[in-house]
């Protein structure tokens, strides 16, 4: 469960996170080192583990984060629900999908 987030930080299960993060749907969780895009090869990472139907993306706290044009195209080809907002509205998205299915996801805890 993803607790809170502030700029700069995420906390899930009550462990704080000072950078950006994976999160796969087998409950791995990684330092997310990319910048302001979100990319098909994250989503292609994202996918490897835990075969998950949903990703949810938090774009930042003010949504700078970016989906890059093919994540769509290639989630689509997948069967994959992408849910892409602001990270502090995407983490109680994620919370409650997470009760009901498989769902990864990518957060960017800065702007």
């Amino acid at each position: 469960m993803i607790n809170k987030t502030r700029f700069g930080s995420i906390e899930i299960d009550r462990r704080t996170y000072d950078h950006d993060v994976w999160m796969f749907a087998d409950g791995t969780i990684q330092k997310r080192d990319r910048g302001h895009e979100f990319t098909e090869r994250e989503l292609q990472m994202l996918l490897s583990k835990g075969s998950p139907k949903i990703v949810v993306i938090g774009t930042g706290q003010s949504g700078v984060l970016r989906l890059s044009p093919g994540v769509k195209r290639l989630a689509d080809e997948r069967g994959i629900e992408i849910i892409s907002m602001i990270t502090p509205r995407a983490i109680a998205e994620y919370n409650k999908k997470s009760e009901k299915e498989l769902v990864a996801a990518a957060f960017h805890v800065t702007c």
